[in-house]
């Protein structure tokens, strides 16, 4: 069973169409994929060193209640301080009331 098959647990009947050059590129390249992975992890986590633990579980609680959780929007709102606004379904995301004109 090649590596990438045995990540997801089954074999991709594809797998017997390709070459063994072409499975070493995806196997080169699904290792990148882990890496890059691996290190945006990282660096998100290194927002709990920056601003507090605390912080950053608050900055992820306000960006899953909105359904935004990206590593861009928890650390905007650690920037900003929101993080210690209210939760409100009336209120974006940003902590500004949402008017109807």
């Amino acid at each position: 069973m090649k590596r990438y098959d045995a990540f997801f647990g089954y074999t991709f009947p594809e797998t017997e169409l390709f070459g063994e050059e072409t499975e070493r590129a995806v196997n080169i390249m699904w290792d990148e994929w882990q890496k890059s992975g691996f290190r945006k992890m990282q660096r998100f986590l290194s927002l709990a060193f920056r601003y507090s633990p605390a912080r950053l579980e608050s900055a992820c609680k306000r960006a899953l209640f909105y359904g935004k959780p990206t590593m861009e929007n928890v650390q905007k709102i650690l920037e900003l301080k929101l993080d210690s606004l209210k939760l409100q379904s009336e209120a974006d995301m940003q902590g500004q009331f949402l008017f109807k004109y």
